[in-house]
């Protein structure tokens, strides 16, 4: 279903646009197929898989203090 997706496709160009942020721990991976149609009325098909890469977006948390 495209309407739940993260992503739109540009009709001009094709390219692969972020409609919201997207976060590894929620979804690691995408898999979709997109439909390209020329203006001559020929189609093709293209199996699209887009990985998730993590961001460390929690602080860092120390058990103790070290001296050295």
């Amino acid at each position: 279903d495209s309407e739940n997706l993260p992503f739109s496709l540009d009709p001009r160009t094709g390219k692969i646009i972020l409609k919201r942020q997207l976060d590894r721990e929620v979804v690691e991976k995408y898999d979709f197929v997109a439909e390209l149609k020329a203006n001559d009325g020929l189609y093709s098909f293209a199996l699209v898989t887009v990985a998730v890469m993590d961001v460390n977006d929690n602080s860092p948390v120390f058990a103790s203090v070290y001296e050295k």
